[in-house]
């Protein structure tokens, strides 16, 4: 199952042509979109400060919306990502906080400051205890979730050139199999690997990329290789990485912008969305393509894509198990992960 959104949300399954469902309940254009790790559930994130709570079959469940700091006045929210255990869902806000929202009881459970900016990236840490996020004034912060909440680690991403300020960061995502090591992505195309360690200063990254000649968009970890790490850019190419020996693997031209990417669970699939209708197939001028490509790894054969239209701006497949194991710990008592629906 894969889902894309634009000013609505759609659900896929590979190989049609046409959604299996669409929604149209947010009020202004989605932001993100993030399955749960148990795949029973999909949050879609919009700048009307809506966060929709959507089953797999396409059933809206519930609605949640960030606590406002002055009343009356909505959030918008820039970016998802749920805990491990699927209880806990955390959403970078527009007002350059963090809020982390409790599945289980449907509230707002904590509110993370820290950034002088819009928050653009969230990720939560494989361990459950740390979220990271990151914000459009290229700070970087590791908050910690559990016991004494409190900013535990804080990063500002370098700059290619002097005079410029540092650039915004536009998607983060934690080394499934390393849980200290954090890949960013910027808006100047660089994509850094650092090593978030608690109560550190971290000055400088471990490894950083610049092979992308315009913003980067797209970010995600292979469940199936430890070090591969894939990159989209404005400038039409997706990037595959080898993080142990620092260097570009594989490079595929779209020949248009692309703007969200994400591995499906084999490790071996790729999606990654463009502005415009791929392959030349006639659409309306808002319209959004999804290309499916089928990453190989060095030493195999190239990749061959195929294209399926459709309205978007970002993408997320479900993800069937492949991966560590998943752990649920609490933000206060421990209770059981699930996430039932209400009037279930």
């Amino acid at each position: 199952m894969l889902a894309s959104a634009g000013t609505d949300v759609s659900l896929w399954e590979i190989g049609r042509d046409e959604p299996l469902q669409q929604l149209q309940e947010h009020g202004a254009p989605v932001s993100a979109l993030r399955w749960t790790s148990n795949d029973r559930v999909l949050g879609s994130a919009s700048h009307d400060g809506s966060i929709l709570l959507i089953e797999s079959d396409g059933n809206m469940f519930d609605t949640l919306r960030p606590v406002p700091n002055e009343p009356s006045v909505a959030v918008p929210v820039l970016s998802l990502s749920w805990s491990p255990g699927s209880r806990y869902l955390a959403a970078g806000c527009n007002d350059a906080t963090v809020r982390v929202f409790d599945l289980q009881r449907r509230v707002q459970a904590l509110q993370l400051r820290g950034h002088r900016a819009g928050v653009g990236a969230v990720a939560w840490n494989p361990n459950e205890l740390h979220v990271a996020s990151a914000s459009s004034a290229g700070e970087i912060v590791m908050h910690r979730v559990q016991g004494s909440v409190a900013a535990v680690s804080r990063a500002t991403h370098p700059k290619l050139e002097e005079d410029t300020l540092p650039p915004a960061v536009s998607c983060l995502q934690w080394a499934p199999f390393e849980p200290t090591k954090l890949a960013c992505a910027a808006e100047d195309g660089q994509v850094s690997l650092w090593d978030m360690e608690v109560e550190a200063q971290s000055s400088s990254p471990s490894t950083c990329f610049a092979e992308h000649a315009d913003s980067c968009s797209g970010l995600a970890w292979s469940l199936i290789s430890h070090h591969v790490l894939a990159s989209c850019s404005e400038d039409s190419t997706a990037l595959l990485y080898d993080t142990k020996i620092g260097s570009v693997v594989r490079r595929f031209n779209a020949d248009v912008a692309l703007t969200a990417l994400a591995f499906a669970a084999d490790g071996v699939h790729l999606a990654c969305v463009t502005p415009a209708p791929a392959l030349g197939r006639p659409r309306p001028s808002s319209a959004r393509s999804m290309i499916l490509g089928v990453v190989t790894w060095p030493g195999t054969d190239s990749a061959q894509s195929m294209a399926r239209s459709c309205s978007t701006t970002c993408a997320h497949p479900s993800r069937r198990r492949s991966g560590p194991s998943r752990r649920t710990t609490s933000l206060s008592p421990r209770l059981p992960s699930n996430v039932p629906p209400r009037g279930r």
